[in-house]
């Protein structure tokens, strides 16, 4: 006697087709989303008053465009050193598919500088121990215990975590 299998299932309301309206708005949501850039505001106390700039720290414009954060970068975690210079941990992702998530590292020379300097523009951080399938990793929270770097992350592949969203 034959197994009896099904591949039918039934149809969530999140499987159906998108309306119209959410395929016209695709274009937009992209185009905002490629904007996401990393900016600083500065203020004397956490009430204020807060002063930033009228331009990002970290633009994505000045990514590299085939860059591995060339479509945007975001989920800044910074490392503020004690001479008010800062290592800036960040979330970049490139324009071409797939759009794998990295870490890339800028530096300032002081935490409200008006632009922050990317470090080995080409190679994310990691990017020795992601294979070459890549990884996809986010939400870096950095901290410094003495001369020793720490740095907690959501490994989405199992690339670091052995297994994935670790």
């Amino acid at each position: 006697m034959a197994p009896i299998c099904s591949s039918t299932r039934a149809r969530r309301s999140r499987d159906r087709d998108p309306p119209a309206s959410a395929a016209r708005a695709r274009p937009l949501a992209e185009r905002a989303r490629s904007r996401q850039q990393i900016g600083v505001a500065v203020a004397p106390h956490p009430r204020g008053p807060w002063t930033r700039p009228d331009w990002p720290s970290l633009r994505t414009a000045d990514a590299a465009p085939d860059g591995f954060d060339g479509r945007f970068n975001t989920n800044p975690s910074p490392l503020v050193l004690g001479n008010d210079s800062v290592l800036l941990v960040y979330k970049g992702v490139r324009r071409a598919k797939p759009f794998r998530m990295r870490f890339g590292v800028a530096f300032a020379p002081h935490y409200a500088s008006p632009a922050y300097a990317r470090l080995a523009t080409g190679r994310p951080l990691f990017s020795d121990l992601c294979g070459g399938a890549g990884c996809d990793i986010e939400d870096a929270f950095a901290w410094r215990d003495g001369a020793v770097f720490h740095m907690l992350f959501k490994d989405q592949t199992g690339a670091f975590a052995g297994e994935a969203d670790g």
